[in-house]
Formats: C-alpha cells, sequence, structure tokens
C-alpha cells in the first residue's frame, strides 16, 4: 500500500492552496532495488498511459543502467511513485550523490536515473523525465517538487535534471514548480539531437533536400552497388541467435571504427557499456523494439546498426563500420540510407539521430531539437561559494585568452 505523506509546514502557501484544490493523493519513496523491481509492471503501465512514451523512460533501461552503472557507485536510489487511491499516476525516477564542483566543493544532487554525467562510458540516455498519467502532468510535476522541497526524497544541495526535450513544455513546468515552493532555478541547452520528420516515400525524402545532400546520397548508393554487385546483403536479428551475431558484428565494427580511424577505443571496448547492451537488447528485442541490422559484402559485414523502435519513432542509437573498404565506398552513409528506406517503407514517422552533432548527421537532416537540463539549487554558503569560484574560473579563462592574445 502506499504511505500516505502529510502536508509539510515548509510548503509556502501558494503551494499549499495549489495542493489543497487537488484530490487526495499519497507519495511512496523506494530505496531499495528489489521492491523497485517489482513495480516494474506497474512503472510500464504508465508509461503505456503516458503522453511521454520514450523508451530510455522504461523499467528495462533505466533499471539496467542502475544495475550497470548505479548499484555499486555512490549513488543512492529516490524513486518516487505518486498514487491516486490504489493507481499509479506519477514517478519521479531519481537518485541521490555527491557531486563535486571546481575546485572541490561538495554537493549532494538529485538527478534522473541514467544520468551520465561525468562517466567515460555511459550510454547516453536520452529525453529523460518524471512520467505521469496523460493529462496530469502539471499536477504529477508540483506534488513531486512539494515532496523534494519537504525532505520526501531526502536532503538535497541540488536537483539536477538533465538529458530533457527542449520541445516541450517539460523544462518551463519543472522551473514553476519550483518557483511555487520558493526557488528559483535555471535551465540551459547542453546539445541538440538531430532529427527527421519521414515523408511517404524514398523519392520524396530526396527531393526534400538540397541538390548537394542528395547528389552525396546518391553517389554513395551507386558507388556501394557497384563495388558490391549483386553479392551485398542486408540481414536482420530475428532470432535470438542472430540477435548474439549481430551484437558481436556491431561491437567489433564499431570499436574497428574508432581504434582504427582515431587511435581510441570504442565504445563497445568498455566493460560497463558493453554489460549493459548485452542485459539491454535482448529485453528490447523480446518487446518487438529493436531493429538490429547489418549489412555483409559477398559474406563479410562491413556495417551494422542498433535501432530502438517505437511509437512509430526510430531511434538510431549505435552504428559501426569497416574501414577495410575501397576509397570510392562509404559504407556507413549508406547504412543510414538504408536505414532510412527501411524506416519510410515501415511507416515510421521520424528518424531520431539522438543527441550530438556530427558531420554524417548533417548530411541527411538540418533539424534538430535542444537538450536541455535544469537545475535548482537551495540559497546556502556553498552555492554562494561555487558560484564564486565558477565567477573566478571564467576570469582566469579570459586572463588566459587575452595574455595568449
Amino acid at each position: 500500500m502506499p504511505l500516505l505523506i502529510p502536508s509539510s509546514p515548509d510548503l509556502v502557501g501558494a503551494s499549499l492552496a495549489t495542493r489543497s484544490a487537488m484530490p487526495a493523493w499519497s507519495f511512496r519513496l523506494v530505496t531499495d532495488f528489489a521492491e523497485l523491481q517489482a513495480f516494474a509492471p506497474e512503472w510500464q503501465e504508465l508509461l503505456r498511459q503516458s503522453a511521454d512514451k520514450e523508451p530510455m523512460l522504461a523499467p528495462a533501461w533505466l533499471l539496467t543502467w542502475w544495475q550497470i552503472y548505479g548499484e555499486n557507485s555512490q549513488r543512492r536510489l529516490r524513486v518516487g511513485l505518486l498514487y491516486e487511491g490504489e493507481r499509479l499516476i506519477g514517478l519521479a525516477p531519481l537518485c541521490q550523490r555527491r557531486f563535486w564542483y571546481r575546485p572541490g566543493i561538495p554537493f549532494t544532487r538529485l538527478e534522473f536515473l541514467g544520468s551520465d554525467v561525468d562517466e567515460q562510458d555511459g550510454v547516453c540516455s536520452i529525453y529523460l523525465n518524471l512520467l505521469a498519467g496523460a493529462g496530469l502532468e502539471d499536477r504529477v510535476v508540483q506534488a513531486f517538487v512539494q515532496e523534494i522541497n519537504c525532505g520526501s526524497f531526502g536532503t538535497w544541495d541540488e536537483v539536477v535534471l538533465g538529458a530533457l526535450n527542449g520541445e516541450t513544455a517539460v523544462p518551463e513546468r519543472l522551473l514553476d514548480a519550483f518557483r511555487q515552493v520558493g526557488y528559483q532555478g535555471a535551465q540551459q541547452i547542453t546539445t541538440h539531437a538531430p532529427f527527421l520528420l519521414l515523408p511517404a516515400s524514398w523519392d520524396a525524402y530526396l527531393k526534400s533536400l538540397d541538390k548537394k545532400h542528395r547528389k552525396f546520397i546518391t553517389r554513395a548508393l551507386r558507388d556501394f552497388k557497384v563495388w558490391a554487385g549483386a553479392e551485398w546483403k542486408l540481414q536482420f536479428a530475428r532470432t535470438r541467435e542472430e540477435l548474439v551475431n549481430g551484437r558481436q558484428f556491431l561491437a567489433d565494427l564499431h570499436n574497428e571504427r574508432w581504434q582504427q580511424g582515431d587511435g581510441i577505443d570504442g565504445a563497445f571496448a568498455h566493460p560497463r557499456f558493453m554489460a549493459f547492451h548485452q542485459t539491454y537488447m535482448p529485453l528490447l528485442f523480446q518487446e518487438g523494439m529493436l531493429e538490429l541490422f547489418w549489412l555483409t559484402v559477398r559474406g563479410i559485414p562491413i556495417t551494422a546498426n542498433y535501432q530502438i523502435v517505437a511509437n512509430r519513432k526510430v531511434y538510431y542509437y549505435q552504428c559501426g563500420r569497416s574501414l577495410n573498404v575501397p576509397e570510392p565506398v562509404r559504407p556507413g552513409i549508406v547504412m543510414v540510407a538504408l536505414a532510412l528506406q527501411w524506416a519510410i517503407a515501415n511507416g515510421m514517422r521520424e528518424y531520431d539521430f539522438l543527441e550530438g552533432p556530427a558531420q554524417y548527421k548533417a548530411v541527411f537532416t538540418r533539424s534538430a531539437r535542444p537538450i536541455v537540463q535544469v537545475r535548482v539549487a537551495r540559497n546556502r554558503p556553498r552555492e554562494w561559494l561555487r558560484n564564486s569560484a565558477e565567477a573566478a574560473i571564467r576570469y582566469g579563462r579570459r586572463l588566459r585568452n587575452s595574455l595568449r592574445g
């Protein structure tokens, strides 16, 4: 049974008025992973009912992330559940940890599960959020912010909620809720996620491009087919065995591209990253949301793609390609073109290249959505110290650049 939490006397008057106008709700904090796993079916059902059905908000992604990245770290689970009667209407997938600002200022932070802040081997979660039943978003956000304010999630110096979709009302909704309980927060764009709204046909897509990029893509396809002849094949993981083989092709080709091309390890060379996907990909496969496919020429894999498919949308998550091909052949460009053809043919509405700038993404689309971080901090001495240190660092950087100039 959910635990009823009384109103806190610390809430400001506006917040109390808002809360008293709402039907009764109850809050429960989950701090034990085994207990959280037991809520996975309810969590999944809430996601299904939500207007924000992003796959990286699902228990499959975030519970796997906690097992690999969170459980043996200094993080502590702080997952909030909001009920109306017996019905789960909101879920706040948060954790608490110590974060250090330069030159060594400690903050107790609340942040999303899935947040890769200072991991070099992170999985790049995106479109994180508080989950709410459709139409209940404002109410759920206000309720969770009130619980954060009155200490239900534990002590904190700052709340940092990153990887938010900046095209939505979510960042402003969060800031408004914190303003109601007396905090002035801020949001900043941390990166962009290129995406493409898919037309009805491949020809329509090509016509939508400027002449330069249309010519570049059609030439890449032509050069590839001249080289490969009739001896190329696009293969999809449709069985468990094919999933295992395809994942290994992907990892090998991805690592080859980075090790031979840039002299650094690829993502799949990191044990935690590989362990995450060894756990997550079968879960995705079981739900029918995995598109893992590879391109072979004369029986040899030369490129592989790992995509998540949900709500008629394709998320281009990871790829790999061989460098051992003739000079005019561009297997990476060819594979994206084939992936787009597959998405259009299967009635997908959007192709999302996910966060981060990359030259190849600009070939296929000019559209990008902002990825936003919201930060709220308590007005305490350590926040004043952090601001002073940041100002000093900025001044030092400007002075250094001026002297160099």
